[in-house]
């Protein structure tokens, strides 16, 4: 087994593998974060492709079949057995930070589950280390940090990529990890569906076209300057709203309960509250209705920020 090291803010990754087809898919994905030597990890992750895949404990029970009925999860002693259409295992064990993939061949469905496991493993390792996790897009734009949150499909990454054409920095896509007052820069896997898809024309593409990263894996971005909770309005004019604190960190936390609890064991009761006050004290919030004109969305949000 080889093994490959990758550092994402102050985070330290593992990967031991065989240099096969998944290890490269991933290795893509966090090659800017790769680091020659490092300390000891916060988290781990082995690929192993076999010949027959691992059998699932005979104590593990069944926690039924999601999302395809030849997908199956088990549950043993807060280890998430996952059997992914007899193709793969994916063993998630996030109390400790580790994750086994084991896998016969890789498909299109097997690459998907393995991306997100990976990215979820990430994101909760972070919040073992003193990190919140938001599910949204962050960018630098005009000397601001700006966040874009909300759930899946709701038209994230379209705001980012408004303002990326505008030359904004882009921190993150669809995780933002913000420690303190402060935000990492990290990329995994990113999200070319739903709206961002429809309004731009992306047919799930593997990179964005033109997209201006940001991957130093060791700069912070101090201070968030801005929230938007962005939605899909049926109407042709655009609008932003103030949002006041309470419902703004109201909503945060209905928007990382429902995402974790599909993907991962939430943090504990309370703390990603504290955090989240921590981080978003002095920050204002709106909420940005997207019209379906696209020139008068663009221009109602970049407008709006750059006289804010």
């Amino acid at each position: 087994m080889t093994k490959t090291y990758y550092r994402i803010s102050d985070l330290v990754i593992e990967a031991n593998h065989q240099n096969d087809l998944l290890f490269s898919r991933m290795h893509r994905e966090l090659k800017p974060y790769c680091v020659v030597k490092a300390r000891p990890p916060n988290a781990l992750i082995e690929i192993v492709r076999e010949k027959k895949i691992t059998a699932v404990p005979p104590k593990a029970v069944c926690a039924g079949y999601w999302p395809e009925p030849d997908e199956h999860r088990y549950l043993l002693d807060n280890v998430v057995y996952y059997r992914c259409a007899g193709k793969a295992l994916f063993i998630k064990n996030y109390r400790k930070n580790r994750l086994s993939i084991r896998y016969i061949s890789l498909n299109k469905r097997v690459l998907r589950h393995a991306l997100a496991a990976i990215k979820w493993l990430i994101i909760k390792c972070a919040e073992d280390n003193g990190y919140a996790f938001v599910h949204g897009a962050a960018v630098h734009f005009l000397g601001k940090n700006i966040i874009f949150a909300g759930h899946s499909g709701s038209g994230k990454s379209s705001c980012l990529l408004r303002l990326n054409q505008a030359e904004a920095k882009i921190i993150s896509d669809d995780a933002v990890l913000i420690k303190g007052k402060s935000l990492a820069s990290f990329f995994f896997d990113l999200n070319t569906k739903g709206d961002l898809a429809q309004r731009f024309r992306f047919d799930r593409i593997k990179r964005w076209p033109g997209i201006s990263r940001d991957t130093s894996s060791g700069e912070l971005f101090q201070g968030v300057d801005m929230i938007f909770f962005p939605h899909i309005w049926n109407h042709p004019v655009s609008r932003l709203t103030p949002v006041a604190s309470k419902k703004a960190f109201k909503k945060l936390i209905e928007i990382y309960l429902k995402e974790t609890s599909w993907n991962a064991y939430p943090a504990k009761q309370g703390v990603c509250e504290k955090r989240y006050k921590v981080g978003l004290t002095k920050t204002r919030c709106f909420d940005f209705f997207a019209g379906y004109r696209e020139k008068d969305a663009r221009k109602c949000l970049l407008d709006f920020i750059k006289h804010a």
